[in-house]
């Protein structure tokens, strides 16, 4: 059997490319509770990509207000945007905490979030609201963070 990767395979695997069809999830295991530091902007969409106790972690965004300037000196509205998915029979309950942090890993800032329930083989997107100074909002340049699972 003679046949050129070329001729045969890469035609397949560009038509699935071309197709949409998507890749499928990979979520690395991870320990209960999770931690991890990664480079961070407010605005930034962080996809953690770790399978926590049964728990998905798909994304963490704090952001504020699209369009409203930051006010120095001041304590500047932000959002704090979370979703799970559980992969498991039952309803889980989680909690993150997290350091916004300067490009030297100094604490600029640390919050624990409220609760989150997710019901059996759910998703669950949540948003809560803070308060940060804007110099926090100006110097964070990473974020470290703990997800513990219930």
């Amino acid at each position: 059997m003679n046949f050129r990767f070329s001729q045969v395979v890469l035609p397949i695997v560009l038509f699935l490319v071309a197709s949409g069809i998507p890749a499928q999830d990979v979520f690395e295991p991870a320990a209960n509770p999770y931690q991890g530091q990664f480079d961070y902007a407010i605005g930034d969409r962080l996809e953690p990509g770790v399978e926590v106790g049964g728990l998905r972690w798909r994304t963490l965004r704090i952001s504020t207000k699209p369009g409203k300037a930051i006010k120095r000196g001041k304590a500047n509205p932000v959002t704090v945007e979370i979703v799970f998915q559980n992969v498991t029979d039952r309803p889980l309950n989680t909690q993150i905490t997290f350091v916004l942090e300067d490009e030297i890993g100094y604490n600029l800032f640390s919050h624990t979030c409220e609760p989150i329930r997710v019901r059996a083989r759910g998703t669950e997107a949540d948003q809560q609201k803070i308060k940060l100074q804007a110099d926090v909002l100006n110097a964070t340049k990473k974020i470290s963070v703990i997800c513990d699972v219930e």
